[in-house]
């Protein structure tokens, strides 16, 4: 069996480097830190981008550079579907608009009740695939997951839960 080596695919960029495999700690590789060093903005922040592994073979570093050339690049393309990210999108001006009918408040008395319910219509599908259409058996999500008193919730649950000590 060959050896290995690493690649390094820069989405912004649009590069691929081939660094040496190391097999220690990551402070000490200075090789990839020295390769990484020129892949970031102005302000400092690092591009966005993958290290992989393959086996040192022509043919094998060529097939995945195909694979990552093949993959989209974070930030274009489709990812889950526009349609989704509308969807959700729509879900967060609906809750910030219900969050300020509310005053602002940080202790919501319409939190996670039944009528913050979201349904899809979606009983035809659900039928079909032979799953229950039933409202009290089917996924709960409410408008209040998109709110800001879902954040300020899920911390008191997790103080209480003696998480932040």
């Amino acid at each position: 069996m060959s050896g290995f080596v690493r690649l390094l695919f820069c989405h912004v960029c649009r590069t691929v480097e081939e660094v040496p495999d190391y097999d220690g700690p990551a402070e000490y590789d200075y090789y990839l830190q020295h390769k990484v060093a020129p892949h970031q903005f102005e302000s400092g922040s690092p591009h966005r981008g993958v290290l992989g592994r393959v086996e040192d073979e022509p043919e094998k570093i060529e097939a995945a550079i195909r694979e990552m050339e093949n993959m989209v690049s974070p930030g274009s393309g489709s990812g889950l579907g526009q349609l989704l990210y509308d969807l959700k999108d729509n879900y967060k001006i609906e809750a910030m608009q219900c969050w300020k009918r509310h005053g602002r408040t940080e202790n919501c008395d319409d939190y996670r009740t039944d009528k913050m319910r979201l349904f899809l219509d979606t009983k035809a599908e659900r039928r079909a695939e032979g799953m229950s259409v039933n409202r009290d058996e089917r996924p709960n999500i409410w408008l209040c997951d998109h709110c800001p008193v879902h954040s300020l919730v899920q911390q008191r649950q997790r103080k209480d839960a003696g998480l932040y000590n």
